[in-house]
């Protein structure tokens, strides 16, 4: 009979071991769900981050462009300028010319 008492207590032991290991390896999985869940979180303010870079890159190159055509309209207008001014040189030249 105290061997069969024994027994129980062993069993129950090893049970309660066994309750023991789940609990922890259950901590263990809500620690590791919590940290997916961080991870997840930063992933999503990263990529939104991300976004904000693009977003400005894009602005950035809008800018440049921009730049580029204001740089490439004031060339324009200083060679219309110029143009202006070499058609009033010619027409000087031929009415000089005529006068002639």
């Amino acid at each position: 009979r105290l061997k069969v008492l024994r027994l129980k207590v062993l069993r129950l032991k090893v049970l309660r071991l066994k309750v023991l290991r789940l609990k922890v390896l259950w901590l263990i999985l809500l620690r590791l769900k919590v940290l997916w869940l961080i991870l997840l979180r930063l992933k999503v303010m990263w990529l939104k981050v991300l976004r904000l870079k693009v977003l400005w890159l894009i602005l950035l190159r809008l800018i440049l462009l921009l730049l580029v055509l204001l740089r490439l309209k004031v060339l324009w207008l200083i060679l219309l300028r110029l143009k202006v001014m070499w058609l009033k040189v010619l027409r000087l030249i031929l009415l000089r010319l005529k006068v002639l």
